[in-house]
């Protein structure tokens, strides 16, 4: 049974943590999310107090053994095309390098794949500034991680190729670069091996939420070279042979706009 004290108490942390730009020292034991929805119900509210733009893109994690996909709408506001800055000071945890898909009209949430599949638009490359909003965020439980849209902090969007039915996912090269050095170059690398297919998962879930897809609106699919620490001043560029690439910096510290 969805907790409303929980929901509330949660969220009210979450948005003091935004504002303020601090961390969660501590998680007090009766906030512990015991559902899903509850987690679902804390995105929507965090959501509703920094932007009170519809969202327009959700970051959906890869299913792992014994756990399902956990969706995120993300704050519009956190969005920015490449090359992009954000600021270097707060929670910073590290980029990951993703494949992200645009669709170019609404999906049906009850479609089948191939008619989802038809929606998309494009496949385009995408950094995500990976944050949280806990100072022991690796000793939250994961539906509280989930509850702080999934650790997201910004992305900086990429290019891209309408062109995605030809691409072989499973053996997809990627490379990130960070300061000029290559610091990860995989093949195939995705947690699943079937990216498309969260994108396909998206459809149905954002619909049972109330958020439907639309024209324009993205779906990422999770990272292909894990999670890379980066600090103020570093600058990050991320490429997937025959997609396209994206780059994003942190502004130094003292210089946060």
């Amino acid at each position: 049974m969805i907790n409303k004290k929980r929901i509330r108490g949660l969220s009210e942390l979450l948005l003091e943590a935004h504002y303020a730009g601090g961390t969660i020292e501590a998680l007090p034991p009766e906030l512990h999310l015991e559902d899903p929805n509850e987690a679902y119900w804390v995105q929507e509210v965090v959501l509703r107090g920094l932007d009170p733009r519809r969202p327009i893109s959700w970051k959906v994690s890869p299913p792992r053994e014994g756990v399902e996909s956990f969706g995120a709408p993300t704050p519009f506001k956190a969005l920015k095309v490449s090359p992009a800055v954000f600021p270097g000071a707060g929670r910073i945890l590290g980029v990951e390098a993703e494949v992200a898909f645009r669709f170019a009209r609404a999906p049906r949430h009850d479609g089948k794949r191939p008619e989802i599949e038809d929606a998309i638009e494009e496949a385009f490359v995408l950094i995500e500034l990976c944050e949280s909003r806990f100072a022991k965020w690796e000793e939250i439980p994961q539906l509280t991680r989930v509850a702080d849209f999934q650790s997201h902090g910004a992305f900086a969007l990429g290019t891209g190729t309408r062109d995605w039915r030809g691409i072989d996912f499973s053996r997809q090269a990627v490379e990130l670069i960070v300061n000029g050095k290559q610091v990860a170059a995989k093949t195939g690398s995705h947690p699943t091996g079937d990216p498309l297919a969260l994108a396909v998962w998206a459809a149905a879930h954002c619909h049972g939420r109330g958020m439907p897809l639309s024209a324009g609106d993205i779906v990422t699919a999770g990272t292909w070279t894990g999670m890379t620490p980066i600090g103020p001043g570093d600058e990050v560029v991320a490429r997937f042979a025959g997609i396209g690439e994206a780059a994003l910096r942190l502004a130094q510290a003292e210089n946060t706009k």
